[in-house]
């Protein structure tokens, strides 16, 4: 993956992230706004136990709802820690993230 830098001469650097996607079955495409996008990446890193930054929205699809997502390494660290790629599928796999789409952000 690709973590990319805003601002200054920063740029971008490679880094091995944890991979995922979540459906919400007869979810409406049309409603979907930024401020679920932010609601979500900040839901997910609650789950996931990292700061909201590490969590990448890479897109929102129609279909119902399709989000794919990545949860990157923290700045300065090129590879998430395997204990933490394990509990991320482990919650997935189990249904364990609770987001509600339309719920205000904190």
């Amino acid at each position: 993956s690709i973590r990319n830098y805003y601002g200054g001469d920063e740029g971008c650097e490679c880094v091995a992230a944890v991979h995922g996607s979540l459906y919400f079955p007869g979810g409406n495409y049309s409603v979907f706004t930024y401020a679920d996008k932010l609601s979500l990446a900040q839901t997910l890193s609650l789950n996931f136990g990292v700061i909201e930054s590490q969590v990448v929205i890479d897109s929102v699809q129609a279909g119902s709802i399709k989000v794919l997502f990545q949860v990157q390494p923290p700045v300065g660290v090129y590879r998430v820690e395997q204990e933490l790629a394990k509990s991320i599928r482990w919650r997935l796999k189990r249904g364990f993230i609770d987001f509600d789409l339309g719920a205000e952000v904190a």
